[in-house]
């Protein structure tokens, strides 16, 4: 019974200070959003899925309802990956004693709503570098250490763009930059 009291004493408390409950977030007016699979390469070693995951996070994390089903979804986005190359790094020297690789992708993302018009768009172009494994001695040892270092750098590259297309959908989709439009 003590704990019903102090509730509502702090709930009659904060509302009058001008906090209210945490609403979702609006992205183009809309709460619910599903995130599809992005198409384009698959031979990044699971980057699309990482990507879907890491944009998942953030669009709950700002307060958006992620569901699975588009049906359910007032909006949904959608993407896919350009293109993509691993090439030696330029920042690596010649005469390096480990080599430096870079890693990057282009994606192309956009939000729909229930009708299948575009509410926003945008591409970004990322890299991350990351270095052979030539610490073993061994070369199939290098291979396989070389491709979990590639890999570790696709979970980077994946968190980057989704953190760059997160900011552009969020700042773009904000109320306050829907009403300037």
């Amino acid at each position: 019974m003590k704990w019903i009291a102090a509730t509502l004493t702090v709930l009659v408390c904060t509302s009058a200070c001008g906090y209210s409950r945490l609403r979702g977030a609006e992205l183009f007016g809309n709460t619910t959003i599903v995130v599809m699979p992005f198409s384009g390469e698959y031979s990044l070693g699971g980057f699309t899925t990482e990507l879907q995951n890491d944009l998942i996070k953030r669009l709950t994390r700002g307060g958006a309802i992620v569901v699975g089903d588009k049906t359910r979804a007032q909006a949904m986005l959608v993407g896919e990956i350009v293109d993509h190359q691993t090439k030696p790094a330029e920042t690596a020297r010649a005469d390096a004693s480990v080599p430096a690789y870079a890693v990057s992708a282009r994606v192309r993302a956009r939000l729909q709503n229930a009708d299948g018009k575009t509410l926003w768009e945008h591409e970004t172009r990322q890299q991350e570098v990351f270095l052979s494994g030539t610490a073993h001695t061994d070369r199939a040892d290098v291979t396989l250490a070389t491709e979990g270092l590639r890999r570790r750098a696709l979970g980077r590259l994946a968190a980057t763009i989704g953190h760059d297309l997160y900011e552009h959908l969020r700042f773009a989709g904000s109320p306050s930059a829907v009403k300037r439009k």
